[in-house]
């Protein structure tokens, strides 16, 4: 009982500190997003189970990568809201855009109301939120690349941007992977998120 206070003060000690660090991040979602689907319902489609080991690592300065773009513009954001809970795996889908968000059973270790936004615009740029969620294990970000420009360059080298100011400042750079058509990238934590190639 004491190892779980413990491990729910750090917890908690580390989400307001990232909190703090991400600060500057990119606006919430708007009042007017469309809500694909409700999560908790089953397997809603989408992209391989386990994209298997595709993030982390140091930031890499020299990326001369550019930002991905969708094959149409979202004239809206698109968004899914999940209430989290540390014994059960959340899926968050946003099919429209072919975008899928898998936080794994124990990566929580309260109920935690999370929401992934696909940002209006050409860009294929992602807001989650809260900003500086920390969590216990990755979780995964799964696009299906026949929604970008990128259709058919599955051989290409993609990157995951954590960004803030509307991509004017780039915090970190993680290797993505494609696996049967989706690109994949993993993180620990709740910000701004741009795919680039």
């Amino acid at each position: 009982m004491r190892r779980k206070a413990v491990l729910q003060s750090l917890v908690m000690t580390g989400m307001i500190g990232f909190a703090l660090a991400c600060a500057d991040s990119p606006a919430g979602p708007a009042g007017d997003l469309e809500v694909v689907a409700e999560l908790g319902k089953g397997d809603k489609g989408g992209p391989p189970k386990d994209g298997g080991d595709t993030g982390g690592g140091e930031p890499d300065s020299t990326s001369t990568s550019s930002v991905l773009h969708w094959k149409s513009t979202l004239n809206k954001s698109v968004s899914d809201t999940e209430i989290c809970k540390p014994d059960r795996r959340c899926r968050l889908s946003m099919q429209s855009v072919g975008t899928y968000v898998t936080i794994p059973r124990g990566a929580v270790s309260e109920n935690v109301t999370v929401t992934v936004t696909a940002i209006a615009g050409d860009e294929v740029k992602f807001d989650f939120q809260p900003h500086g969620t920390q969590f216990l294990k990755d979780i995964q970000v799964d696009v299906d690349i026949r929604n970008t420009v990128a259709d058919g360059m599955e051989g290409q080298t993609f990157e995951a941007w954590y960004w803030v100011d509307d991509l004017n400042t780039v915090l970190e750079v993680f290797q993505a992977k494609v696996l049967s058509g989706y690109v994949i990238f993993t993180t620990d934590h709740f910000s701004g998120y741009a795919l680039a190639m």
